[in-house]
């Protein structure tokens, strides 16, 4: 019989698994949606594609350094790496940086 993982071991194995040098420094295109500044400056947002989606962080040392102002329906393009939020078990990207890439072709469509 296999032994039983506390939560905490089981989301260590996740995490050490995600920690790899192609998910700790990707760049990813997608749609801004779900955008909204947190009272502390941070960034949260998810962005997808005609098929997924995944929750994004920017934090406000990052987001200081943008150009532009995001906004849903805006196609980008983040660098930066995939974590997860252990509290909560969250699998997320962490945006480093972002830059614009037109307007989303899902939101076009509406």
């Amino acid at each position: 019989m296999r032994p039983t993982l506390t939560v905490t071991e089981l989301l260590s194995r996740v995490k050490a698994a995600i920690t790899t040098p192609e998910l700790t420094s990707s760049l990813v295109t997608g749609e801004l949606t779900n955008f909204r500044y947190s009272p502390s400056d941070h960034l949260y947002f998810m962005i997808k594609d005609r098929r997924c989606q995944i929750r994004c962080v920017m934090f406000a040392a990052d987001a200081r350094r943008l150009r532009f102002r995001p906004q849903d329906g805006l196609t980008v393009v983040v660098s930066g790496q995939l974590t997860l939020y252990g509290p909560k078990g969250d699998l997320q990207f962490q945006v480093k940086a972002m830059r614009p890439d037109g307007k989303g072709q899902l939101y076009e469509q509406l």
